[in-house]
């Protein structure tokens, strides 16, 4: 028997009782002295609970860098759901430094395991990052599956993405049917981009184009 990890793990269990009161009434204070005990042995639970405790801020000042270090922890040790929020935490600057090739590696390692949401921030990193990691196809090869299943957000941002010029994924087609789908899905900032391309492509007719015309006639586009 492994006594460091028996030990780290009798800590995080004594952390737990006295966190839910299960022997005796709740002493948040002094649960959190376990899980930090069992954290500095490298207990992983104990890094993951922590982390939690520190976003929501329960039983401590709210500190989302203190919630990236543990996360960090847990992500060393080959954690998903910490790799996924590293990432995402790397990509928006929360408790760190914004770095989009930071949140690249790591979106990437929970996405390679089929992560829902490590795919969609990546996706939403690839279409929305400066160059060089800024990859059109990419990000529609991680949106498109979301929007398909009915993410306003993704249907925008692949209709964009679809028509930007003078790139190799350029379909006004396909561009013209995911603002479209935007729109449809009540995607409202979605009204403007969808009435400038029918203005700039003089997309001024046909059925479906017109069950438009008083949503974007409505909008205040300029």
């Amino acid at each position: 028997i492994d006594r460091s990890y028996h030990g780290s793990n009798m800590a995080y269990q004594r952390g737990v009782t006295l966190l839910l009161g299960e022997d005796t009434k709740s002493d948040l204070n002094a649960s959190l002295k376990w899980f930090k005990r069992a954290s500095k042995k490298g207990y992983l639970p104990a890094h993951l609970v922590l982390a939690k405790l520190h976003i929501k801020g329960v039983g401590l000042t709210q500190d989302f860098t203190s919630a990236f270090n543990y996360y960090y922890k847990a992500a060393k040790m080959g954690h998903l759901e910490a790799r996924a929020q590293l990432g995402f935490f790397y990509l928006r600057g929360i408790g760190v430094k914004q770095s989009y090739v930071k949140a690249e590696y790591w979106l990437k390692l929970a996405a390679l395991e089929n992560h829902i949401d490590a795919s969609k921030n990546l996706g939403y990193l690839y279409a929305t990052a400066p160059q060089p990691l800024f990859k059109p196809s990419l990000a529609i090869r991680y949106l498109e599956p979301l929007a398909k299943n009915g993410d306003k957000k993704a249907a925008l941002h692949i209709g964009e993405l679809y028509a930007i010029p003078y790139t190799a994924t350029r379909s006004l087609s396909q561009a013209k049917y995911w603002l479209e789908q935007a729109v449809w899905l009540g995607n409202g900032f979605a009204h403007c981009p969808l009435l400038a391309f029918y203005k700039r492509y003089n997309i001024l007719d046909g059925n479906r184009e017109l069950q438009f015309k008083e949503k974007l006639n409505n909008s205040d586009c300029k």
